[in-house]
């Protein structure tokens, strides 16, 4: 637009002289020479014109114009010029239009500065080819209504400008069929239409300059495609203005198009945006609302299906009216009211949800916003269907068809994790702790005014029954609590997930505890925890040599014998606010005996002595978790009677 519209000003030199001459001889055969030799003596160009034609009373055609410009020549097959009817205006010589075409300019054009004493109307300039170091234009058609000369870097002419090109190039990107209607003036800039072809889509708008920066009145992107390195390109552009760092847009329609950002992709998105700030910062947009919907959107490493979005956006607020986000297995539905601290669901609904450790679903990338998350609460949540496997960790564990109703539920306050208010019910058809399986599972908790109440556990297992309550207060700083177990039937392998045993023992155990104290803190847990605990065993048996405790370099295959019956003696475990007595249990195998017993006093649990002694035909072997050197041996000889 700049380098093509200096052509212009070649003309205005050619119109002054014209103008001259133009009474005079213009209605004789001499026209065309007379133009020719006016316009060399007036000029510092050397300029041909090859026919001059006059229609009366009015309109001078120049054919064949060229002129001896740097870097290159410039040739115009045709230059028609309409004199207003009061040629002389003031001080000024009046034209009504100039009309250029046929021109192609491969090195740029000359800057050369138009006349003060002529004034045109309108300048119109056809089927120009244009190119120099930053820009390549073909077929390029515009107008200009009242043209006024301006310093500006881009637009060197104000005025009603009216544009067409079939094709821009500019910093390695085409921009086909492009159309331009616009209002540009030093204190006001208004397009009233701007359309082109881009990356295999359409883009069209409306915006105008004002109160400092550009709105966008109105824009649509129709199937568009940007990847991520284009993303690379468009980011070293040097764009027209730099006036302002801030973009306002009223309204912007994307549709059926394939866009990757650097953080994530949309498929086939239809998206609309109002009343939104560029740069985008999202808790900065002072008011504005998004539609979202697309074919698929691909972020943090995993693709949401079919993802649908309404939400509006204030200082520091996101509403979110609805959001629905497939995934290869199951669908989230949310709305609510996020801040940078507080989220405020008014429904939350996950249905055949499958969540697997090992997949690439990850909250990574939504770890700063949890990490200065400090409030949640949830009106009504729904989990159904939903399933968790956790393969990586030991022991393994899962949960399948597992569904939870939650009411009014206040889940994280002041950062403060814990069920503060509302009611909760979870049941699941079946789970898994390593060894410990049970089914239908059920869960009954409830909260008010910052107590909680664990209401009913019934946890169905392969041979018995768990069950238990609970308490806790909220409401004060010491975090007061309480909590009641039974487990019948519970697989003492389970033991191992808390502490390794020293022996390789099966069986069942049956655990009652009755425990409360204080959980504030960990200090305050330690001197407050008190109760009992008490564990019954039955169908004990073990598999280990005693002499291979006694001498582990003893092969693994000839460690190992047939299983033979355990007994122990009831396990009981008294607890006076945090100091542990375990009573004296008695231990009874086929080549040992034992037992166990200790004292731990959590407060200074590195002074507690835990201790398991076994003796055997071989010797004698001890157990003390707590101390530096936990297995000590004594007297072991016999090896020949572990071998026949």
């Amino acid at each position: 637009m700049r380098k093509a519209s200096t052509v212009v000003v070649l003309f205005l030199l050619l119109i002054v002289v014209s103008v001259l001459a133009l009474f005079g001889s213009l209605h004789t055969r001499y026209a065309t020479s007379v133009v020719n030799f006016i316009a060399n003596q007036v000029s510092n160009l050397t300029i041909q014109i090859e026919n001059v034609e006059y229609q009366s009373p009015y309109q001078l055609t120049l054919h064949g114009v060229e002129l001896s410009t740097q870097p290159e020549p410039m040739f115009i097959e045709t230059a028609n010029i309409w004199l207003d009817p009061e040629i002389f205006n003031g001080t000024k010589i009046s034209i009504a239009s100039l009309q250029l075409s046929g021109m192609q300019l491969q090195k740029g054009v000359p800057n050369i500065r138009p006349l003060s004493f002529v004034k045109v109307h309108q300048i119109a300039v056809d089927n120009l080819d244009f190119s120099n170091q930053e820009w390549i234009v073909r077929g390029l058609k515009f107008q200009i209504k009242q043209p006024v000369v301006s310093d500006h870097p881009v637009w060197r002419w104000y005025g009603e400008i009216q544009l067409s090109a079939d094709q821009i190039y500019w910093q390695n990107e085409a921009f086909n069929h492009t159309l331009l209607d616009a209002d540009i003036f030093a204190d006001s800039k208004k397009i009233y239409g701007l359309s082109f072809s881009w990356r295999g889509g359409t883009l069209s708008g409306q915006a105008e300059w004002k109160d400092g920066r550009w709105s966008v009145v109105n824009a649509a992107l129709n199937e568009l495609t940007v990847t991520k390195n284009d993303w690379k390109t468009l980011k070293k552009f040097k764009w027209a203005s730099t006036d302002s760092s801030e973009i306002a847009i009223k309204r912007l329609d994307v549709l059926r198009s394939d866009l990757e950002f650097p953080s994530f992709a949309m498929v086939q998105a239809d998206m609309t945006l109002e009343d939104i700030r560029f740069p985008f910062g999202l808790w900065k947009q002072p008011s504005g609302s998004i539609s979202l919907n697309a074919e698929s959107i691909d972020y943090a490493d995993q693709l949401w299906l079919e993802p649908a979005l309404e939400a509006s956006f204030s200082p520091d607020l996101i509403t979110v009216h609805s959001a629905n986000l497939g995934m290869d297995q199951g669908y989230i539905q949310v709305n609510g009211e996020f801040t940078p601290d507080t989220w405020h669901l008014a429904q939350l609904n996950l249905t055949g949800i499958e969540w697997h450790t090992d997949s690439e679903l990850s909250l990574t990338p939504f770890k700063e916003q949890i990490d200065r998350l400090a409030n949640l609460t949830i009106d009504q949540l729904s989990v159904k269907r939903a399933q968790y496997i956790d393969l990586e960790s030991e022991p393994k564990r899962q949960i399948s068809g597992l569904n939870i109703q939650g009411n009014q539920l206040d889940v994280l306050r002041n950062g403060q994790v814990g069920l503060w208010q509302g009611r909760l019910a979870l049941t699941a058809n079946s789970a898994n702790f390593g060894k410990l399986i049970g089914s239908q599972l059920l869960v009954e908790a409830h909260a008010n005014a910052g107590i909680s109440y664990l209401d009913k556990v019934i946890i169905p297992v392969n041979d018995g029954l768990i069950r238990a309550q609970g308490q806790w207060d909220y409401r004060q700083h010491s975090r007061p609590w309480a909590l009641k177990f039974q487990g019948d039937g519970i697989p003492i392998e389970t033991l191992q997930y808390v502490h390794p045993l020293p022996l390789d023992l099966s069986g069942l155990t049956d655990t009652q505890f009755e425990l409360s104290g204080l959980s504030g803190d960990t200090a305050s847990f330690n001197h407050s925890v008190s109760g009992f605990i008490s564990t019954q065993f039955r169908d004990l048996t073990t598999a280990s040599h005693f002499a291979a405790l006694m001498d582990p370099s003893i092969p693994l295959e000839l460690s190992k014998k047939e299983p033979e019956p355990v007994s122990v003696s009831d396990f009981i475990i008294d607890v006076d606010r945090g100091r542990i007595t375990m009573q004296e249990s008695r231990i009874q195998g086929g080549d040992f005996a034992g037992s166990i017993h200790g004292n731990v006093d959590l407060v200074n649990a590195d002074k507690g002595n835990i201790t398991l002694m076994l003796k055997g035909e071989c010797g004698e072997w001890m157990y003390q978790p707590l101390s530096s050197a936990p297995i000590t041996r004594e007297d072991c000889q016999t090896l020949e009677k572990l071998i026949p």
